[in-house]
């Protein structure tokens, strides 16, 4: 019977929402919708605006998803449909879920939950507590993910509706599978995974993806590899039967990964660029950014340095945008909402001053009134100030999480170079020999591109295999006398490929360095100490660089170091957990 149910899986079909099942997913039905969008109007109008989202929402095309979402929206609003505005309410939650913007995710999944428990539909406090809890989840609070969980795991119950007991099973997994119990994450997902077959409805599956993929997540962890595979397989055919684009990246990623790191490199390169290419097409940059980490792994493998700096720099940059771009919508709300409170406040100002001055009242209760306002609006600036500290700190905590993520992804890439230091050790050596043998190779006037290639591959092996730079006094002169290169080559190399000078490159390796030693869980030196063990005199020029580089003091990235929870979130960084 159990071996029954496992076959049948191959079959089913992947996460979408219900009521996308009668749409195509495609682009063509969705325009066929704007057409007939044209000539509708009212409820009508209302229902066609929320199937186009239903539809970009299911495609990836989150951003173009919320427009239409939020003017469906309007029209449910003006005629009084509660249970339309709380679906519409909640699916907006979940563009914003898939955005990683985890505010505005929490704010319109309260405002769904309100009106549900307000019309008392029992299916939508379920779902929307489950929702609220993968939101929880994702912010690593578990005891309040668990406390919506348990709360739809009671209202199921009560219920008799197994599909939310499913959902709930799943979820609950997840939260055993971050604290690493996989045991109990694997109990769960199979009892969840077993409800979904037994609760088929007309051929709706659409509920058993997600058990599947973290079933393959738990026995990659536990190194069942075997296993793993074929899970992910499956999980594969039921998001490629669906054209769910996001699923297939995700499912591709993994797979990657998992031949990656078994060192099985043929079929890792076929799934990391069927995942890119289908990233780049739905614009999924944290999928993308993990396709080039792996891409890097494997060209480690291969013995490529040149496509393995190549990735590393593509990771490198796509890593900044997201940083970038993160850092830009927090700047921007936070922009807004300040604007937003300074107008409130001028508009208070202003009435309160224009009704002292219809009702004539005498000197000294107008004074007295004005004091009261002054203060309230003292209160409110102070409060504004602490919200937009408390932001920044967050802003700022999320910078050091960043950074440990990729001193996480340094240190694996440097063990994997570690396996290839005999090849690397016999290139160098082949170098040297040939400057030997060929003493007037650079003697020319002008570089060739060649040149310019050897030169910086050169520069960059010197750099990742030697510690020289974290002399007090290193200059360029002495980089090109360890390289025996001239030194004006060097710098125009340094210039042109990196473009930046030497002091900016010296820099980037020596905070490289620091940023390495602060994130040691077993620190026991001063910022002072680092700052010469690296190669700066002052804690001042020390503190300038580090900052410019990581966007935080040493200091502050030193005590975010003591937050346990904050280093406990990088061991599954590179995880796609999908929730329901």
């Amino acid at each position: 019977m159990q071996i029954n149910k496992i076959i049948i899986l191959s079959t089913l079909v992947l996460l979408l929402s219900t009521v996308n099942k009668s749409i195509s997913q495609n682009s063509s039905a969705t325009d066929s919708l704007k057409y007939l969008l044209e000539e509708s109007s009212g409820i009508e109008k209302a229902s066609l605006l929320k199937e186009i989202g239903n539809n970009y929402l299911a495609e990836g095309y989150h951003q173009k998803a919320i427009p239409y979402y939020k003017k469906s929206l309007e029209i449910y609003c003006e005629y009084k449909d509660s249970l339309q505005q709380a679906l519409v309410i909640r699916k907006i939650g979940a563009v914003y879920y898939h955005l990683s913007d985890f505010d505005k995710t929490l704010e319109y999944y309260l405002k769904s939950l309100k009106i549900y428990e307000h019309i008392n539909d029992q299916n939508g406090i379920l779902n929307t507590l489950n929702s609220i809890g993968n939101t929880y989840s994702r912010y690593y609070n578990n005891d309040k993910a668990l406390e919506y969980y348990l709360r739809s795991y009671k209202m199921s119950e009560q219920t008799g509706n197994k599909k939310g007991l499913a959902n709930v099973l799943n979820n609950i997994g997840t939260l055993y599978f971050y604290k690493k119990d996989y045991e109990k994450a694997l109990e769960h997902y199979n009892k969840s995974l077993l409800l979904d077959i037994d609760n088929i409805d007309n051929n709706d599956s659409s509920s058993m993806s997600p058990p599947i993929q973290n079933i393959a997540l738990v026995y990659y962890k536990m190194q069942r590899y075997d296993t793993a595979i074929n899970y992910f397989h499956k999980a594969l055919r039921l998001n490629e039967k669906y054209n769910n684009k996001r699923g297939v990246a995700l499912v591709t990623n993994n797979l990657a990964n998992l031949y990656v790191r078994t060192n099985n490199l043929a079929p890792a390169k076929h799934y990391l660029d069927r995942s890119l290419k289908i990233s780049k097409e739905i614009d999924m940059k944290q999928i993308i950014r993990e396709n080039y980490y792996l891409y890097t792994l494997f060209y480690t493998f291969k013995g490529d340095l040149d496509n393995m700096g190549k990735y590393s720099d593509l990771y490198d940059a796509i890593t900044d945008t997201i940083f970038n771009e993160e850092s830009s919508r927090l700047v921007a709300e936070m922009q807004t909402k300040y604007e937003t409170e300074k107008k409130e406040q001028h508009i208070e100002m202003l009435n309160i001053e224009n009704e002292l001055k219809e009702t004539q009242l005498q000197v000294r209760t107008y004074w007295l009134s004005i004091f009261i306002i002054a203060f309230a609006l003292v209160v409110i600036f102070v409060i504004i100030l602490a919200i937009q500290k408390r932001h920044l700190l967050f802003a700022n905590k999320t910078l050091v999480q960043k950074n440990l993520e990729i001193v996480a992804s340094e240190r694996e890439i440097l063990n994997a170079n570690a396996k290839m230091s005999v090849v690397v050790d016999n290139d160098i050596k082949n170098l040297n020999d040939n400057n030997e043998k060929h003493p007037i190779k650079y003697e020319s006037s002008l570089l060739t591109d060649e040149q310019k290639q050897d030169i910086k591959s050169t520069i960059i092996n010197y750099m990742n295999t030697n510690r020289n730079y974290l002399n007090i006094d290193y200059t360029l002169s002495i980089l090109a006398d360890d390289l025996d290169i001239k030194r004006k080559y060097i710098s125009q190399v340094i210039n042109e490929s990196f473009n930046q000078n030497f002091s900016n490159f010296l820099n980037r390796y020596r905070v490289k360095e620091a940023r390495k030693i602060l994130s040691s869980q077993d620190l026991n030196y001063t910022i002072e100490a680092i700052a010469g063990m690296v190669g700066y005199k002052s804690k001042t020029a020390f503190n300038n660089a580090f900052k410019k580089y990581v966007g935080v003091t040493p200091s502050f990235y030193l005590s975010s170091m003591k937050n346990e929870s904050l280093k406990n979130k990088i061991q599954i960084s590179h995880l796609a957990i999908q929730n329901i």
